[in-house]
């Protein structure tokens, strides 16, 4: 291969040194193109990065009012691998039993008091009735959102025998606006009033309080409404003569007050038996249970008595002016002492005619 002449080794393997000479040029070349490629690429995304940074100070949005509920949400997720549900707008508010009607926070909503309360009086209880809050109006008229009743407080207020006030409280649910009162006394005379609560702490038209041990939003009372239970007897003073009294005697028989006249002498049973009643086919017995210990005609009491006092001459109009003076006078009447039913004595005077 030495001896051999140039010319022949070029002919013999020149298109292998063309070929490896193409591809070290094309090699080279493809080199040069791709890291100019990736300058244009990194000059591309540079600029992109500086468009939207412009755009972003160029925003009119303040970044208070781009709310974070990454907390909240946070703290309402459950951790589990399983698939449930995205969290909805009820996540965002602390629990507290209400209904956003079309989301309306819950410090935009309001509370009102019941109305209607009314009590009917029976036999031996007092039948109470109410109804659930009438929506509020603002000034221009338009009805404001109301916040969801959870239910009402009854207030009970009366005096007892000796004179303390006495106070219960009652609280029902939201589907209750009526309550029947047994727990009553005769010749006690009983107020009520009514008021609606709700769990939404944050509610306007309400003040704060707490029912059931949990912080509670309280409407105004209702208007106060009182009642007195009918006795199953009642008794009329009508006169005294001697050692006996003359007294009407009434008791509720089949819904209506059915009344006899009888006369009791002292230390007697106040009773009337097989009275023939007018409106009833059978006769019948009040026998209330009361004794009459004492009687007289000259029980003294006292009363106001008003009269017209002549003042002076208005000058102006020449006519006599007048004032009202009011005074007391004592004055004798019949009256009886009774033993009742609960060995209480009770003073019956004469009924004024």
């Amino acid at each position: 291969m030495q001896d051999q002449d140039p010319k022949e080794l070029l002919v013999q393997y020149g298109h292998i040194l063309a070929f490896v000479v193409c591809i070290a040029f094309n090699g080279f070349w493809y080199m040069g193109a791709g890291d100019a490629r990736a300058d244009a690429l990194i000059t591309k995304v540079e600029r992109s990065q500086k468009k939207i940074a412009k755009m972003k100070r160029a925003s009119k949005t303040p970044p208070d009012e781009n709310m974070d509920y990454s907390k909240t949400v946070e703290a309402n997720w459950n951790n589990t691998t399983a698939l449930s549900p995205s969290p909805g707008f009820k996540s965002i508010y602390p629990s507290a039993n209400i209904t956003f009607e079309r989301e309306v926070p819950p410090e935009d909503q309001w509370i009102s008091k019941p109305t209607g309360l009314q009590v009917s009086v029976g036999k031996e209880k007092l039948s109470l009735q109410w109804r659930a809050p009438f929506p509020l109006r603002d000034k221009t008229g338009k009805q404001r959102q109301m916040t969801k009743v959870a239910g009402y407080e009854l207030v009970k207020l009366w005096r007892n025998p000796k004179g303390k006030s006495k106070r219960k409280r009652y609280t029902f649910g939201s589907g209750t606006t009526s309550f029947v009162d047994e727990k009553v006394e005769t010749k006690t005379l009983y107020s009520y009033k009514v008021r609606a609560y709700s769990f939404n702490t944050a509610a306007k038209g309400g003040g704060e309080g707490e029912v059931k041990g949990k912080k509670a939003v309280l409407s105004d009372f209702s208007g106060t409404k009182k009642g007195k239970i009918k006795s199953l007897y009642e008794i009329e003073l009508l006169g005294v003569a001697g050692e006996s009294a003359f007294i009407k005697l009434r008791r509720y028989y089949k819904g209506q007050n059915r009344e006899t006249t009888c006369t009791i002498k002292k230390g007697a049973d106040i009773e009337a038996k097989n009275v023939k009643v007018s409106g009833l086919d059978k006769r019948m017995d009040f026998v209330p249970g009361w004794k009459l210990l004492h009687l007289t005609t000259r029980a003294e009491r006292t009363r106001k008595i008003t009269k017209k006092v002549f003042v002076r001459i208005n000058p102006d109009t020449g006519k006599g002016e007048y004032k009202d003076v009011t005074t007391e006078q004592k004055y004798e009447t019949a009256a009886i002492i009774f033993k009742d039913e609960k060995n209480k004595q009770v003073k019956r005077f004469k009924t004024k005619k």
